[in-house]
C-alpha cells in the first residue's frame, strides 16, 4: 500500500548528463540539491525519469563517467532509504543511446532492493500496490507517430484497458512546435488525452508547458542560450480514492544562467 491514500510522484527529464556544454558534476550537484532532498521528497512513491538522461555517447575514459556512476549510486541510496520506486524511460536515440543500462548494472552491483525498471519499449506497467496502469512511450519508437498510437491502442486492448492512469513519454505533441516547422513527427495530444485518465508527462522539448492532462516538465538544467525560462522538474499528487489531483513545477535554482548581451551599434 502507499504511504497515504495520495500517490506522490516526481517526473524529471532531459537531464543530458555528459553534455560538453556543462560539467556532469554541476548537473549532479543541482540534482542532489533539488530532487534528492529528504525533507521535500522522502514521501515520494515513484520517481520517473522521462528520457534523455544522457546527452551523448560516453566512453570509459571520459572524465564524467565516474561522477555519473557514483551519482547513480546516490540515486539508488535515496530511493532505497525512503522506499521510492524508480523508473527510467529511454529517450532520443542520439542522446541516450541505451546508456541507462548502467543504472541496471549499478543496481546489481549494489544488490539494491529498490523497485527499479529501465523501459526501452512501448509498454504498460501495472503497479498493484497503487492499482494503477502506466503507459511508457520512448522517443522515435516508429517513424510515424500514428503507428505508435495504433500500437498503444492494441496493447491497451490486449490488457482490457479503456484508459491508463498515467503516461510517461518522450517526444513532442503538435502544440509544442510552431506550425511553420515541417517534417517533424508529432504525437496527437487529443488522442493520448482520451487514453489517459490523470496525467501525461512528456520529455524532449526543453520548455515547461501544459495542455489539459499533458505536462511537459522541460529540461532539468540550462544547457545553452535561448533557454532563459525556469528549469526543474514536476511533482504530482493523485488521491487514489477521490481521484483529485494537482501538480507543481519545482525550479532548479542552481541552473546555469546563459545571457546574450547585444552590443550592436554601441561604441567600444
Amino acid at each position: 500500500m502507499t504511504k497515504t491514500n495520495q500517490l506522490k510522484i516526481a517526473v524529471i527529464s532531459d537531464v543530458h548528463i555528459g553534455s560538453k556544454r556543462k560539467k556532469a558534476s554541476d548537473i549532479i550537484t543541482n540534482h542532489n540539491n533539488t530532487l534528492l532532498q529528504p525533507k521535500e521528497n522522502k514521501y515520494l512513491d515513484i520517481i520517473f525519469i522521462a528520457g534523455d538522461l544522457f546527452d551523448t555517447l560516453l566512453s570509459l575514459q571520459d572524465d564524467s563517467v565516474t561522477d555519473i556512476l557514483l551519482w547513480f549510486g546516490e540515486l539508488f541510496t535515496f530511493c532505497e532509504k525512503h522506499d521510492i520506486s524508480l523508473r527510467v524511460l529511454e529517450g532520443t536515440p542520439s542522446h541516450d543511446r541505451m546508456q541507462s543500462i548502467h543504472l541496471v548494472n549499478v543496481g546489481k552491483l549494489r544488490m539494491s532492493s529498490v523497485d527499479f525498471r529501465y523501459v526501452k519499449t512501448v509498454h504498460i506497467e501495472y503497479f498493484p500496490q497503487y492499482n494503477i496502469n502506466v503507459l511508457y512511450v520512448p522517443d522515435e519508437w516508429d517513424h510515424d507517430p500514428n503507428n505508435t498510437l495504433s500500437e498503444v491502442k492494441e496493447l491497451m486492448k490486449a490488457k482490457g484497458l479503456q484508459q491508463v492512469d498515467l503516461a510517461i513519454m518522450h517526444g513532442n505533441f503538435e502544440y509544442q512546435l510552431p506550425t511553420n516547422i515541417k517534417g517533424i513527427p508529432r504525437h496527437d495530444s487529443a488522442a493520448y488525452s482520451e487514453l489517459v485518465k490523470h496525467y501525461i508527462f512528456i520529455g524532449h522539448i526543453h520548455t515547461f508547458s501544459t495542455l489539459g492532462k499533458i505536462i511537459a516538465q522541460g529540461s532539468f538544467d540550462r544547457l545553452s542560450h535561448n533557454e532563459e525560462e525556469p528549469k526543474g522538474y514536476v511533482k504530482a499528487f493523485i488521491d487514489l480514492k477521490t481521484h483529485e489531483k494537482s501538480y507543481f513545477f519545482i525550479e532548479n535554482k542552481g541552473a546555469r544562467i546563459y545571457k546574450t548581451i547585444s552590443v550592436k551599434n554601441m561604441e567600444l
